[in-house]
């Protein structure tokens, strides 16, 4: 197993106490709509049109980042990558994502980064690609900023209402700047990245991640992998799709000759609760998807992302069976989970359920990790320790009353927009959510 603890003491503490080299050479980009952040638990801001015109390197060298990088040579933690400082205050023995992200980079490029002035310009090693956000899909804790069905629900019925706790106003607008360009049209982000790749990135980038909306639904993305082949680069080629309806799994695997592809596939429970959560998927389609990809030689590894809410409290532990049993025919390796606490939308965070179930999920994620042990590989073992300890330990927020409110006012219209019914979904909350 490895030692993240030591490896945390000896690589970074050994820099600062809030070191990360996911700030040096991590970017999530969203071409689409002109955004950028230093990994997904961050917020994204704005890169200007403009200095990717003079500059292409500033798609993520941006000044906010440069700013973060600074603070995190002097110790100091930016405000924007709470995620982290949170785990980490839970106690020393948990791990936050900034130690996994870190060894992503060899221990020579983290020292680099570290004794670098805050000012330079670094190449990508890692990069999240966002092409652009037609889904098919409009997930409950998703939005229109990410999904262009999620788009015409706001569109076609107007605003969500009485939803007060929602601050970034996801459910409010539907969100048509974050598709600045039609097909047709001159991207100066799409050109300043290509620039980039042809110049630098083919040769420093180990990893790059393919997101949409739903990139398989995307002109670009068969374009893009048909250019990726050509390169020849061993870059290590991820796409995250959610393998839901429209989806073509036969044609990915049949174009992916000679690529491995590594697929990361959402999802966090079973049957009608997930197609309850993940509005638009067909479980049964989902799962003959994922298995298509395990007995396929062009795919290397499979990992399914959880994203922990409120309402997947009940079947998930169905789900991490369903993995267990795909790792025992499959390969423990061939196909992983990950796992990462709902952030946003706040009134969908598991702390809005009451603490009955709250405690009662915490021990049945307890009693399943104790016996499923051994099947687990190392990352896994770490998220679900810190997931358990989340659940149990976390006080509830402030202000949950709002929180609870918010919920009930939202799964109420998400019920009469999307013809579905929270309280024959979920039987076991029926009570609580009528009576909040």
């Amino acid at each position: 197993m490895k030692d993240f603890q030591l490896y945390k003491k000896e690589q970074l503490d050994t820099k600062s106490a809030s070191f990360c080299g996911a700030k040096w050479y991590n970017a999530t980009i969203f071409l689409n709509s002109g955004k950028t952040m230093s990994c997904h638990h961050n917020p994204y801001h704005e890169v200007s049109d403009t200095a990717v015109i003079e500059n292409y390197k500033a798609l993520h060298n941006t000044t906010i980042k440069k700013q973060h990088r600074a603070q995190m040579q002097k110790g100091e933690r930016p405000a924007d990558c709470e995620y982290c400082w949170k785990i980490e205050d839970m106690g020393n023995e948990y791990i936050s994502d900034r130690v996994f992200r870190s060894m992503d980079f060899s221990d020579q490029d983290n020292q680099i980064a570290f004794n670098s002035d805050p000012n330079e310009d670094f190449d990508l090693q890692a990069i999240e690609l966002y092409i652009d956000k037609t889904c098919q899909m409009a997930c409950s804790y998703c939005h229109a900023g990410y999904s262009s069905t999620w788009a015409n629900d706001i569109k076609n019925h107007g605003p969500y209402m009485d939803v007060e706790t929602d601050k970034r106003n996801h459910y409010k607008y539907p969100r048509f700047t974050d598709q600045l360009f039609k097909p047709d049209q001159t991207n100066p982000y799409v050109e300043a990245f290509f620039k980039w790749w042809d110049d630098r990135l083919y040769k420093t980038v180990k990893k790059l991640k393919i997101l949409g909306g739903e990139p398989l639904l995307s002109l670009h993305f068969w374009r893009f992998l048909e250019w990726f082949k050509k390169k020849n680069t061993g870059i290590n080629l991820c796409i995250v799709s959610n393998f839901g309806p429209l989806v073509d799994v036969d044609k990915l695997l049949n174009s992916a000759d000679d690529v491995k592809l590594e697929l990361h596939i959402s999802n966090e429970a079973v049957s009608k609760q997930a197609e309850y959560i993940r509005d638009g998927l067909e479980y049964d389609l989902w799962v003959n998807n994922v298995e298509k990809c395990l007995q396929s030689d062009n795919v290397k590894i499979i990992s399914v992302l959880f994203t922990i809410n409120a309402l997947c409290y009940k079947n998930m532990i169905a789900l991490f069976d369903k993995i267990i049993a795909w790792k025992k025919d499959y390969g423990k390796e061939k196909i992983t989970f990950s796992l990462n606490l709902l952030r946003y939308p706040v009134f969908q965070n598991v702390l809005v359920l009451p603490a009955d179930i709250r405690e009662q999920f915490a021990k049945d994620l307890s009693s399943w990790f104790q016996k499923n042990t051994e099947e687990l590989i190392d990352a896994e073992l770490e998220q679900f320790k810190r997931i358990i300890n989340y659940i149990s330990k976390t006080e509830v927020p402030t202000n949950v009353i709002e929180l609870r409110k918010d919920f009930r006012s939202f799964f109420t219209q998400y019920d009469q927009r999307r013809n579905k019914s929270f309280t024959s979904t979920f039987p076991e909350l029926a009570d609580w959510f009528n009576n909040l």
